[in-house]
């Protein structure tokens, strides 16, 4: 193990967190203590799952502050699922009780408390036998000898009183003793000045942790390499260089550290701090970043990936904006959203469900993007019911994060008051007579009437939607004439199509028609001229787009299916009649399996 005890603290209680590690310095007990990782390219959660796993103690420091400390109970719930119990220590610093959730945790494990148990004893000791060791003896204090005085030579006793006095001056003082030699110095590990340098570091008192960051890194201390790194990429109380940053990085790239192979494969991907740009490299290191779980490399992974063309390339980048995403990587999110959202690069298959939840991920931690995604989604009820008051909230949300884009989101908001308007319109009721252009709402139907009889109780509409699809996808149908050859009545042709088996299957243009209810048909070519062509065509558009902007869907300038088949006598078969909107007559026609325009057409 790399520590013998992780100190779990609230920040509250630093007096006696500072205590127990001059304790612990005394007996030589190694301690990870504080939150290590702040700033630069670390990930603090990261770093304390870590230091957790490498420490054989877990010692809580129970108090007020910690129970309402949520970094406290996380760390306390991760060693509970990652340590054995005997291994975990409870230290009541106060005289608050133990919540009952703790008490039921801690219930086959003894506490202590500061009064009880003191620190420099009994706390000490508990840590020692934990982790199998004892007390080292106390150095034994030096002795001094002092050398007897000799006794003095028998003097005439004419000269007695002369010789004591003489004697008794000469005598010399008892020596005084040598003072004691000082303690060495302890030289720090590696691992402690990188403690004290995160210290420092946490506290932004760069110019004591920059040394202390360069003495572990001199020593080979994997994270401190990678922080003095930062330090002078940063300029933090050294001189801003990236040619150094780029040798620490490297060292502890070298070592396998996730942080500063990411750091250094951002030095590649742009070619800072004198290395070669290089976008392989940069991926390598972002691969070897992202397989120790580094969620912002694996986001990065799958940003390159993305930019590769060719459908394996797709995938991966699909997995790694994943894996990111599932950690709740913001940007991850609203990527893994989008592709979702249209079933694009044909990785995932289309799931409106699935991208609203990765969308609303995203929009929780901020996402700008994510927020304008949201509305449309509300606005147009996709996977969700249509709300245009949660539309307008995310909308607004997104203008006042994003002023620049701004005008294009003030137009949807525009469009969701034209939507209101066209709610109220299509909840009026409507009744005969009606002419070219009126808004038809009865029976279950919603359209735009383009062909009325004299007294303007009967006629034909056009729906309100349109889509793209293609006539057919039966090769024998694309290579023959089935019969749907009616130039005047697409419901005729409608009916020699359904005699067909199988032919929702085979003809998908007609089976669109029978989803949106009993009725509706693909209109034959010259009722399709009649809708898409001269005055008619101004009415009904005028109308249109009145009640169908919002959705974006009036009609185009692309062509339409009708349900005529052509005869053509080459190579690719047998067509359909397709038709344009336009004042002028403009007919073609067109592969069956190719995509058209459908707008269907009812009776009434």
């Amino acid at each position: 193990m790399e520590y013998d005890v992780f100190i779990s603290y609230s920040r509250k209680d630093m007096a006696v967190a500072d205590r127990i590690c001059r304790a612990f310095d005394e007996v030589g007990i190694k301690y990870f203590i504080d939150r290590q990782g702040i700033g630069g390219a670390f990930e603090f959660p990261e770093v304390l799952a870590k230091a957790i796993v490498e420490s054989s103690t877990f010692l809580l420091l129970a108090s007020d502050n910690s129970y309402n400390s949520k970094f406290t109970m996380s760390e306390v719930t991760f060693a509970f699922n990652k340590k054995s119990k005997n291994s975990v220590l409870p230290y009541l610093i106060d005289d608050t009780p133990l919540p009952l959730g703790l008490q039921f945790v801690f219930s086959s494990i003894n506490w202590r408390n500061i009064k009880d148990h003191p620190i420099e004893t009994v706390l000490v000791d508990d840590i020692l036998r934990m982790v199998g060791r004892t007390r080292p003896a106390p150095k034994p204090t030096p002795k001094v000898t002092v050398k007897p005085t000799p006794a003095p030579t028998s003097a005439p006793k004419s000269q007695a009183t002369a010789t004591t006095s003489a004697t008794i001056s000469a005598t010399p003082k008892p020596s005084t003793p040598p003072p004691a030699p000082k303690p060495a110095v302890k030289e720090l590990t590696p691992v402690e000045l990188y403690n004290k340098a995160v210290a420092f570091n946490r506290e932004k008192k760069y110019s004591e942790a920059a040394p202390l960051f360069r003495q572990a890194a001199e020593k080979g201390h994997a994270d401190a390499q990678n922080f003095l790194g930062i330090y002078y990429s940063e300029g933090n109380y050294v001189t801003k260089n990236e040619q150094e940053a780029v040798k620490w990085y490297k060292k502890s790239a070298d070592q396998g550290n996730k942080y500063a192979q990411s750091n250094l494969a951002y030095r590649y991907l742009k070619g800072e701090g004198g290395v070669e740009k290089s976008k392989e490299k940069a991926l390598e290191l972002f691969q070897k970043s992202a397989e120790q779980g580094l969620v912002s490399a694996q986001y990065k992974l799958g940003s390159l990936y993305s930019e590769y063309v060719g459908t394996h390339n797709k995938v991966k980048s699909f997995e790694w904006y994943k894996k990111a995403a599932d950690q709740k990587h913001a940007d991850a999110c609203y990527e893994v959203g989008v592709l979702y959202l249209y079933g694009k690069d044909y990785v995932v298959e289309k799931n409106e469900a699935e991208a609203f939840n990765y969308f609303k991920m995203s929009a929780d931690q901020g996402c700008i993007e994510a927020f304008d995604k949201l509305g449309d989604m509300y606005r147009e009820g996709k996977s969700v019911k249509v709300d245009l008051e949660k539309a307008v909230e995310y909308y607004q949300k997104y203008i006042d994060k994003n002023g620049v884009w701004k005008w294009s989101t003030e137009g949807k908001i525009k469009a969701i008051k034209k939507l209101k308007e066209r709610d109220e319109l299509l909840s009026k009721t409507t009744s005969a007579p009606y002419k070219i252009g009126d808004f038809y709402n009865e029976k279950g139907k919603r359209g735009i009437v383009f062909d009325v009889s004299a007294d303007g109780k009967h006629g034909k509409i056009v729906s309100l939607e349109q889509m793209l699809i293609s006539w057919s996808n039966d090769s024998d149908s694309c290579k023959n004439i089935i019969g749907a050859t009616d130039f005047e009545d697409g419901a005729r042709n409608f009916s020699v199509i359904r005699g067909i088996s199988n032919w929702k299957d085979k003809f998908p243009v007609f089976a669109k028609c029978a989803e949106m209810g009993e009725g509706w048909y693909v209109p034959a070519v010259n009722e399709l001229e009649k809708m898409l062509s001269g005055s008619n065509f101004s009415l009904v558009i005028k109308n249109m787009t009145a009640i169908a902007q919002y959705m974006g869907e009036v009609f185009y300038t692309s062509y339409y299916w009708s349900s005529t088949e052509k005869e053509r006598k080459l190579l690719n078969g047998r067509t359909a009649y397709c038709v344009r909107p336009c004042y002028d007559k403009d007919i073609n026609d067109g592969r069956k399996s190719n995509e058209y325009y459908l707008r269907a057409v009812a009776k009434f």
